[in-house]
């Protein structure tokens, strides 16, 4: 069953926090992004994921809206 409570969602990725994940999200312009990083941040509005690739640092920040309109996914690596 899929949640679409925003609640539920921020307390899932709560309890994950500081670890590693998958991320898939859909941007403008039909971009894509697929990288692994660390579940950086999980604020009242918006969670960050924090990735380094290349020897370059970034810093994705979503809200959980987007997670239930299914443009974001965070999975947790075993």
């Amino acid at each position: 069953m899929p949640v679409t409570d925003t609640h539920e969602i921020r307390k899932a990725l709560m309890a994950i926090k500081g670890e590693r994940v998958k991320l898939f999200a859909r941007g403008e312009r039909n971009r894509i992004i697929r990288a692994t990083g660390i579940l950086d941040g999980v604020y009242p509005a918006i969670f960050t994921v924090a990735v380094c690739t290349d020897g370059q640092f970034h810093k994705f920040s979503y809200t959980y809206n987007e997670v239930v309109t299914k443009n974001v996914s965070v999975k947790l690596i075993d």
